[in-house]
């Protein structure tokens, strides 16, 4: 959490309960996780450790987990900073998940080892006139 918040800063925030900060962290992971679940390989993603994590995917959780930090304790003074940083990563999820953008994530497999298009083909149903 250093790259988001000091560390004299987050032990007062939490009271120096690191189960606080613990249950935040996997709070964020599971909101990164449920946007990214369609498109992309999540067990993949958050089972790399050290520098085989993608840096991106740290930062995001990082600043969700912050934001759930100081909403839980009604912290105003760093809060908009905050909340900036948690809406600017909502909004970059939801352009994830939406196909909008794509990231450098590993994709999501079916069941035939081959990735899930979002891509369908079709035509509309035949339409008549008659009466």
């Amino acid at each position: 959490m250093n790259t988001v918040i000091d560390d004299y800063k987050l032990r007062e925030i939490t009271d120096n309960t690191d189960t606080i900060t613990i249950e935040c962290l996997a709070a964020a992971e599971s909101r990164v996780s449920s946007y990214l679940h369609n498109r992309y390989d999540t067990v993949k993603i958050f089972s790399a450790t050290g520098f085989e994590r993608h840096p991106e995917i740290v930062a995001i959780v990082k600043n969700i987990a912050l934001y759930f930090i100081c909403r839980r304790h009604n912290i105003d003074i760093i809060f908009e900073r905050v909340k900036e940083a948690y809406n600017a990563d909502i909004a970059y999820l939801t352009a994830l998940s939406k196909g909008t953008i794509s990231a450098n994530y590993p994709l999501r497999l079916d069941s035939t080892g081959s990735t899930k298009s979002t891509l369908r083909m079709g035509s509309n149903t035949k339409f008549d006139h008659e009466y």
